[in-house]
């Protein structure tokens, strides 16, 4: 007899360490995303807030996002809908420990629709490691900004270029 028929299963699984959640998870992929989906991607660091007594992931960039559970899925959600059942994305697998365990597909919100969500067959949300992480969040040493299309008359090409990493820290934000 397998595991499910099994009188004991529910004793038996009640004893099994549940695994540690990992420290990161990079949050990639998907296809004709909405805005706010796409802001949903990339590298979320463990929080040590629970929700619905569940491990939290938050942002590592964008601070007000949020991938947790609210007991009937995984979602990426902002800091005000935490919890609740609304989000930019949605694993549809509450069950799962952590949403990098899931085989389910993710799904984003259906394009100029306020009602149903599209299948992501290509997202994926993956287990990093906190060295994962800092290694992904240092800069380059040089970039190549360019455009794949004509610009508009409003946008200055003369900013298209290479850039090389300075020594020098900006410490305001400048609105360009």
């Amino acid at each position: 007899k397998g595991l499910s028929s099994h009188p004991d299963r529910e004793c038996y699984l009640r004893r099994q360490a549940m695994p540690r959640p990992p420290s990161a998870l990079l949050v990639e992929g998907g296809e004709r995303l909405t805005s706010s989906a796409l802001s949903s991607l990339g590298w979320y660091t463990l929080d040590e807030r629970k929700v619905a007594s569940r491990p939290v992931w938050r942002h590592a960039v964008h601070a007000d996002r949020w991938l947790a559970v609210d007991g009937e899925a995984w979602l990426c959600q902002t800091t005000d809908g935490l919890g609740q059942a609304r989000g930019m994305l949605q694993l549809s697998d509450p069950k799962c420990g952590s949403p990098d365990r899931s085989l389910m597909p993710w799904k984003s919100p259906r394009e100029h629709s306020a009602t149903g969500w599209t299948v992501q067959p290509t997202l994926t949300c993956t287990a990093k490691t906190a060295e994962e992480l800092a290694a992904a969040m240092e800069p380059p040493e040089a970039l190549h900004l360019k455009s794949a299309r004509p610009l508009p008359l409003d946008v200055s090409v003369d900013c298209l270029g290479w850039y090389r990493l300075s020594d020098k820290r900006l410490c305001e934000w400048a609105d360009l």
